[in-house]
């Protein structure tokens, strides 16, 4: 097989070679003119340098691996053939694992020299032995040794082999031979020919470099027969329903259906994705999907009924909109990057989702012909296919790049579809939405573009929640964490990240230019007031709040730095107006529900430490503690309470009690002591001598919380010493902080310039 290997390549090579320079010469070798020419000239060189590629890094390397490393395979594999003959020539037995063995029965030879009295015998006897059993020992050390070397050349013969067929498959895929005619035969007047699903799957095909360049925002350049085919593959699927399309393939692929549905589906990305180009000048985009497809996915009034009228209100397309779902649902999330079908997905399900209401409104709902369950299912999974794709909901809550879904979509189009959304009353149903707010949580710390994204939905997405109108609607007679628990939650569990940017503290490894600080304290206070409708929500966010209070404390404490307890006092105003405002609110007018019972709150407890968990991934801690220590060290009671508000009034209905036991837990773990403890171990991890000289009330460099609870007279002392060292003007005022605020108009000062570099970091 190496021989053969040896003598095929070559002259394959040679024939690539011959092939490509007399392409390359044939084209510029035409009399084109103007930019045509340019275009030719620029393929051309790209065609050659790319059939050069195929022959010196595929071919040569698939060579390499049959031909050098073949032989050195060979080599051994002799090696221990002849060793293992001649040692079975001489009365040795080799083992399947290279163990050699003897074979002669010198036992029966000794006893019968020992029984004729033949000493000289006996004795060349036991020394013949010994010497042979030496030999077989020596033998296997060695045969096995050079069975191991042969099995790893082998190894690695193999996984040479690998690399140079995966290069020659990158380099000239099955791609290669596409053209547009091919999908007229793939599909001819609705028939489905053959080689519809292998034709589709190379024409689908993108290497990893090029996924991982549309990941991040930039363009690539798949070959034009690759383009061609799935373009016409696009205009043969035109004026067709994908209910009727559906139909056609299970009668006509059956069970293998599934798979070329699939496949649609990420042709459908494909090619209408932003990213996706051709040298000469093709593009994706909404113009290239299939006719029907493109209807429902730019129709502003999805409805069957006109617009402004009463009575039944109906889904238009209900069936294809399931269609595409299931179409979409088993295909390959990395081709959903900046594509106008995800853009579409998301603008359809705000359009719908925000004009059906659950129960009656200005439009009735026919409960026969859907009922609710069912759109409000299409409409959670077309949001849960839209979600992997970062860049269309950036674009979609920023109204960036939606042109090709509507012309007139503008930045507060955006943040109204995003309201739209939030503001629907899911049910069992938010699923979708779930996925698309985890995505904006995903990145916070992604770095580069995705982070990037992240930092613009977030910066729509908060800032939609702290507009006076808009929380004004959200904290309505039915506030939306009542209707709506599980998107108060994804909402918090996902904001968390940015808590600091929003306040003005730019926070290490989040995009300072994409996410903007709120311009009030009103504007956050507003944000925390709509998550804290929830009780769950409202306790994950109220930690999250005292665990950055807490940081600046202890950052104050290390610098001595105003800045720093200005930004805490922020936050503390923040919080505390949010809480006591929306605690007042919920108390009033809300109906009697029965005790929360101790299994209901150690769910709920469960469920806080999931969302702050996932909220602080990725966060840099500080000087090694992260967030749930922090919050053990500074506030150890805090948490054995969380679980228990006894010490709360008892109000008549469950969920506004959870939204004050909140409020209450906020005081508990950002009150006074806990943020005077903060400080005062900001201090200490500067200031060794400090600890020294207070000794009794450290261990190991950390307050002991437990000699401070004991003794907190002496720990008050210890904070008067730190505070005379920062004596700059410092509020010691039950908020503990400068106001953090301008009095006159709520302005939040920016904590840090964004030119001068600063050692501020995060909770985790």
């Amino acid at each position: 097989m190496v021989d053969t290997a040896n003598a095929g390549i070559p002259p394959l090579q040679s024939s690539v070679d011959r092939q490509a320079t007399s392409m390359h010469s044939t084209i510029c070798g035409l009399d084109w003119q103007g930019q045509s020419a340019s275009a030719a000239f620029t393929r051309a060189d790209r065609e050659l340098t790319e059939q050069r590629r195929f022959e010196n890094d595929g071919l040569r390397s698939l060579l390499n691996a049959a031909g050098q490393m073949g032989e050195a395979l060979a080599e051994q594999i002799d090696t221990l053939k002849t060793q293992g003959h001649a040692l079975e020539g001489d009365d040795f037995r080799v083992d399947e694992d290279w163990s050699v063995h003897e074979t002669l029965n010198f036992a029966d030879a000794e006893r019968t020299a020992s029984e004729a009295d033949d000493t000289a015998l006996l004795h060349a006897l036991t020394a013949m032995a010994s010497q042979r059993a030496q030999r077989a020992a020596n033998a296997t050390a060695y045969l096995q040794s050079l069975a191991t070397t042969l099995f790893t050349t082998d190894n690695d013969t193999a996984n040479a082999i690998k690399s140079a067929m995966e290069a020659i498959t990158t380099l000239a895929p099955a791609s290669a031979g596409l053209n547009a005619e091919m999908a007229d035969r793939d599909l001819s007047n609705g028939h489905l020919g053959p080689q519809a699903i292998s034709d589709l799957q190379a024409a689908l095909h993108l290497t990893p470099q090029q996924l991982e360049a549309i990941k991040n925002g930039q363009d690539v350049d798949i070959p034009q027969g690759q383009y061609d085919y799935l373009q016409r593959l696009m205009r043969k699927m035109d004026g067709r329903s994908l209910t009727d399309l559906n139909s056609e393939i299970d009668k006509q692929l059956g069970p293998r259906g599934g798979q070329y549905k699939s496949l649609l589906g990420d042709a459908f990305e494909v090619m209408s994705g932003s990213h996706t180009h051709t040298v000469a000048g093709g593009r994706g985009g909404m113009q290239q999907l299939p006719t029907e497809l493109r209807g429902m996915l730019t129709d502003g009034y999805p409805f069957e009924n006109q617009q402004g009228s009463y009575g039944v209100l109906q889904v238009k397309h209900l069936g294809d909109w399931q269609v595409l779902n299931s179409f979409l649902q088993n295909g390959n999330p990395a081709l959903r990057a900046g594509t106008d079908l995800d853009r579409g997905l998301l603008r359809q399900a705000s359009i719908i989702g925000g004009t059906i209401t659950h129960g009656g409104g200005k439009e009735q709902w026919n409960t026969d012909v859907p009922d609710y369950d069912e759109v409000q299912g299409v409409l959670s999974n077309m949001l849960h296919n839209a979600a992997p794709d970062h860049e269309a909901v950036a674009d979609f809550l920023t109204g960036r790049d939606m042109a090709g879904v509507d012309p007139n979509y503008k930045e507060h189009t955006g943040q109204q579809a995003f309201l739209s959304l939030v503001t629907h009353h899911w049910d069992n149903h938010a699923g979708g939405l779930d996925d698309v707010l985890n995505g904006i949580g995903q990145g916070a710390h992604a770095g580069g573009f995705q982070g990037t994204l992240g930092a613009e939905s977030a910066d729509v997405v908060a800032h939609v929640l702290g507009d006076p109108a808009n929380s004004a609607r959200l904290l309505g007679s039915t506030p939306m964490g009542e209707y709506n628990p599980e998107v108060a939650q994804t909402l918090t569990k996902n904001l968390i990240p940015y808590l600091g940017n929003l306040g003005g503290v730019e926070t290490p490894g989040i995009d300072a230019h994409a996410l903007h600080a709120f311009n009030t304290t009103d504007e956050f206070t507003n944000m925390i007031k709509v998550l804290d409708t929830d009780p769950v929500s409202a306790r994950a966010i109220n930690i999250a709040g005292a665990a950055w209070t807490n940081h600046l404390a202890y950052e104050y404490g290390l610098h001595g730095d105003e800045s720093y307890a200005r930004a805490a006092g922020v936050f503390n105003h923040v919080f505390d107006d949010a809480n006591t405002q929306e605690a007042a609110a919920i108390v009033h007018g809300n109906e009697v529900m029965a005790a929360m019972k101790e299994e209901d709150r150690q769910r709920e407890w469960d469920t806080v430490q999931a969302i702050l968990g996932t909220g602080f991934a990725g966060v840099p801690s500080y000087h090694g503690v992260g967030l749930l220590q922090a919050m053990n060290i500074l506030a150890p009671a805090g948490k054995a309470e969380l679980l228990d508000p006894s010490s709360v009034s008892n109000y008549d209905d469950q969920w506004s009690r959870g939204i004050k036991d909140a409020n209450w837990q906020y005081d508990s773990l950002a009150g006074p002591d806990a943020r005077a403890a903060a400080i005062v171990q900001g201090y200490a991890d500067t200031h060794p001598e400090f600890v020294q000289q207070n000794s009794p009330y450290f261990n190991g460099g950390r307050l002991d919380i437990d000699a401070v609870n004991s003794d907190s007279g002496t720990f008050r002392d210890l904070y008067k010493v730190v505070r005379q060292q920062y004596d700059n003007g410092f509020n010691d005022s039950n908020e503990g902080f400068p106001a953090g605020r301008d009095s006159t108009n709520h302005r939040i000062i920016p904590f840090i310039d964004g030119d001068t570099p600063d050692p501020r970091r995060p909770p985790h």
